[in-house]
């Protein structure tokens, strides 16, 4: 028996005046419009920044509920990355160091996420929730410890800051997401940036790179990757990473028992994923894939949901929807990587080195890069010096065993929780959390053989192990629920429908 929580009309008679939100959406316009003009004269990041909070506000006051607007342009940043990063630092930047201060559209939602947190009904507002979140507290603790040995401070704290971001969207989704239709309007929307972001980069590898709007562009040329493609979330490897991710979400809508519309968006989302992950060539990426649709593939055919042989005509039909695309394949697989795959061992090697020094605390959060060349001998020279392609080494190299220890304990507590909401037998969250896992597990191979520190790969992850913990405590609450007796059963159910709201509610208050 599933608890149904009740949900506000937000237009309903007395919630609001219709003039002054009127008033506010004609305002908007008119200050949208002088913005893109000024940006037009003049292009420079506070007008973009401007430019974006006001096209948010401007969406909350036309739909009408705040909360839904803010956290669809938080979860649509993750691929469209609209931001900039202020105070670059070049020399750090061609080493695969974050090399600004990010400041995006995630920033500003989270801002007004929160405020509009601080200000709920004591009654109605959610309790903050951190538990799950301990495994990334610390990961932050130890990481800010690791500055005090760092040789250029200021470096890590950007990505100190970058990180703090993100843990606040951690706990926000934990604390917030309540109710199954909070689910389905997160995955609903992860769905859309999905289609959205596959479209962008097949445009691209068709039409050209020559795109930017507002911010919004292709963010490396094709032309220094060989042909390969990474859209508007980055590299392409990173824009592999992502994708990686979600297409086995898409997938496990497929198989759930989701509405009709969202099973449609997951229809038309897969199979352009699937040709946009192609054409971003990278290797790891592919074999995420590979890993995350067998983890599927076999809990599909264990659960009865299809038949063995279902599984390997679905993989021949996604080989046959690549064969336009088979020549970039063989290129990446057998041809010439202008010594990609093989400059990776020597960088490990290096990371070693550091790891062997500083064991401890490292050399400082986003100093490897920078610090690298201090480690390579003369036989390392004109040899490619960059950030380690291996997220574990990495993060050791960093800021010590104590935040690997922390990293680690993260992933797996997130795949636990996958694994046990997967066992529910839950029509709706078991397929989606069994999807989330998969392409978590997927990722947890892929940061093997990538530097895996960029804004996008990040949020990813952590916005998907965030969704994995609140789907495991709806569970609960709905098991504790049905246990209680009768009576116990009507009281719980009240004081439920008064204190949990979804995120369709509360956009006034």
């Amino acid at each position: 028996m599933r608890t149904v929580l009740p949900s506000v009309d937000v237009r309903a008679p007395g919630r609001r005046e219709p003039l002054p939100y009127a008033l506010l959406a004609v305002g908007g316009g008119i200050l949208l419009g002088g913005l893109v003009l000024a940006y037009q004269l003049r292009s420079t990041t506070a007008t973009e920044l401007a430019i974006a909070g006001v096209m948010i506000g401007l969406a909350c006051v036309i739909v009408g509920n705040p909360r839904r607007c803010l956290l669809a342009a938080l979860l649509l940043d993750i691929p469209l990355e609209w931001g900039k990063y202020l105070l670059w630092n070049q020399a750090a930047g061609k080493v695969g160091a974050i090399a600004g201060l990010n400041i995006s559209v995630t920033t500003i939602a989270l801002a007004a996420l929160f405020t509009l947190w601080m200000f709920d009904r004591p009654s109605a507002a959610p309790r903050l929730r951190l538990r799950a979140a301990l495994p990334l507290i610390v990961y932050l603790g130890v990481n800010a410890a690791s500055l005090l040995v760092a040789q250029d401070k200021t470096l890590g704290m950007y990505n100190l800051a970058l990180l703090a971001q993100l843990l606040l969207m951690f706990i926000y989704v934990v604390s917030t997401v309540r109710t199954r239709e909070d689910i389905r309007f997160v995955v609903a929307v992860l769905l859309a940036g999905l289609l959205a972001e596959s479209a962008l980069i097949l445009l691209i590898y068709v039409a050209g790179p020559n795109m930017s709007f507002l911010g919004l562009r292709n963010r490396v040329s094709p032309a220094d990757y060989g042909g390969r493609v990474g859209g508007t979330v980055g590299s392409p490897n990173g824009a592999a990473a992502y994708l990686c991710l979600l297409l086995p979400l898409a997938i496990a809508v497929l198989v759930s028992n989701a509405n009709r519309q969202l099973r449609r968006l997951a229809t038309a989302a897969l199979p352009l994923g699937v040709l946009a992950l192609v054409v971003t060539g990278s290797r790891g990426g592919w074999a995420s894939f590979a890993i995350s649709t067998a983890i599927i593939g076999v809990w599909m055919v264990r659960r009865g949901l299809i038949l063995a042989r279902t599984a390997v005509l679905a993989a021949v039909f996604v080989a046959v929807l690549s064969v336009p695309l088979w020549g970039t394949v063989a290129q990446r697989v057998g041809g010439n990587d202008n010594g990609a795959a093989a400059s990776r061992l020597p960088l490990m090697k290096l990371a070693g080195e550091m790891v062997s020094a500083h064991p401890l605390l490292g050399v400082g959060v986003n100093n490897v890069g920078i610090d690298i060349p201090q480690y390579a001998g003369p036989e390392f020279d004109g040899q490619f010096l960059y950030t380690v392609h291996n997220k574990y080494l990495l993060v050791w190299a960093e800021a010590g065993i104590g935040a690997l220890l922390a990293f680690v304990w993260f992933l797996v507590a997130t795949l636990r929780r996958g694994w046990r909401t997967g066992r529910a037998r839950d029509p709706t969250l078991s397929p989606l959390a069994v999807g989330l896992s998969a392409g978590i597990a997927g990722q947890i191979a892929h940061m093997g053989v990538d530097v895996f520190n960029g804004k996008p790969e990040v949020e990813g992850l952590w916005l998907a192990a965030g969704l994995l913990a609140a789907m495991e405590m709806i569970l609960r609450r709905e098991r504790a629920l049905q246990r209680l007796p009768r009576r116990g059963w009507r009281a719980a159910r009240d004081f439920v429908s008064t204190h949990t709201e979804p995120l369709t509610a509360g956009s006034t208050r």
